[in-house]
């Protein structure tokens, strides 16, 4: 085979297998406690696990040198390029249709709520329970602690997982990146 065709036969082997890599899915789990000293935690995995990375914002990362920003931005240059001509919408359309790709595994939201009155706490439950029961789905679980205390308490915890396909997310980030409104709020951008 002649040189040429290598190249061609490499390239087409790393498009597909950068295709099969962007196929697969990514896990993503986000943990939110008030009661921890570390409220918000998340982690990322891929490549059936190979691949981790955990974001949790209160462990000690090394200094990063300061950049700095050659201008700033002004308040009126924000607002005009957020009142851009149909820019809202099509941000509304972005994460609409990246929802629509995410796959949620499972979600668990436990609250302890603590009222003044008993019979306040008492009734946030019984609400928590036919909510459980009659309207939210299988994979999203809600319990609620009443906490009977002189004060009124809440305490939170969400534990949630979601699946996405990274390759399921180009086509809506090209169209939202590719169409009109975003052309205009660039162009304003530019010219503030």
């Amino acid at each position: 085979m002649a040189a040429w065709a290598w190249v061609i036969v490499g390239v087409a082997g790393f498009v597909a297998l950068s295709a099969w890599i962007l196929y697969l899915p990514l896990h993503i789990e986000l943990i939110v406690d008030t009661a921890a000293a570390r409220r918000f935690q998340g982690r990322v995995e891929g490549l059936f696990g190979l691949v981790k990375y955990t974001i949790n914002p209160l462990t000690k990362n090394k200094p990063r040198p300061e950049k700095r920003t050659p201008g700033k931005v002004s308040v009126k240059t924000m607002l005009r390029v957020l009142g851009t001509k149909e820019l809202l919408p099509a941000v509304s359309r972005l994460f609409r249709s990246i929802f629509r790709q995410t796959r949620m595994e499972g979600t668990n939201l436990k609250l302890k709520i603590g009222f003044d009155d008993p019979a306040d706490g008492g009734m946030a439950y019984a609400a928590a329970g036919i909510l459980n029961h009659l309207w939210l789905p299988g994979r999203f679980k809600l319990e609620i602690e009443p906490e009977i205390s002189d004060h009124i308490a809440f305490r939170c915890y969400l534990h949630t997982k979601v699946r996405v396909r990274p390759i399921k997310l180009i086509i809506p980030l090209c169209r939202f990146v590719f169409s009109k409104p975003v052309f205009r709020a660039w162009r304003e951008w530019m010219t503030a």
